[in-house]
């Protein structure tokens, strides 16, 4: 028998849930990015044509360009915070997908120290095996959301709306 080179075969159940915790925060912050990222940029380009067109002033314009971007960056920071999945959640995810009964639910919520170590490794072992039942890359794609297309449907608007409206 030869041992097994794929890297997930040697990690424990709970670092793949950890693992799903970080994939699914990663989707929560490209969420915030793409919605923000629209109304950032035609801030930032309505700020430089009003500068262009002598209507602000140099100084104006960096002050509105760094407040636009500092608030954009909080913006991002308070959608994304409540956004990312507990150990707990994600958990509950891979026990769905691989239909394992709340194996890695009890894994993610029990102290091991207090359980058996037979048990917690029979538990592990159970665990190791349904993991294989789920590709975290097939199960949970990242997908661009519609708010990311409302947003740049707006910003597009706001932008035609500008144009139109200066003399």
């Amino acid at each position: 028998m030869g041992m097994s080179t794929d890297p997930r075969a040697r990690e424990s159940p709970e670092q793949r849930v950890g693992k799903l915790v970080a994939r699914l925060r990663n989707h929560a912050l490209w969420d915030s990015l793409l919605i923000f990222s629209p109304p950032l940029l035609l801030a930032i380009y309505l700020t430089a044509y009003l500068y262009r067109g002598a209507w602000i002033t140099p100084v104006t314009f960096l002050v509105v360009s760094g407040a636009v971007i500092g608030l954009s960056l909080v913006a991002v920071v308070l959608r994304t915070r409540p956004l990312i999945p507990s150990v707990r959640s994600a958990a509950r995810l891979v026990d769905e997908k691989s239909e394992a009964k709340d194996r890695f639910l009890t894994l993610a919520t029990i102290d091991v120290a207090l359980w058996p170590a037979a048990l917690v490794g029979r538990l592990r072992g159970e665990a190791a095996a349904l993991l294989e039942r789920i590709d975290f890359q097939r199960e949970f794609p990242y997908r661009m959301k519609r708010s990311f297309y409302w947003s740049f449907l707006v910003s597009l608007v706001v932008a035609v709306l500008f144009h139109l409206s200066m003399p």
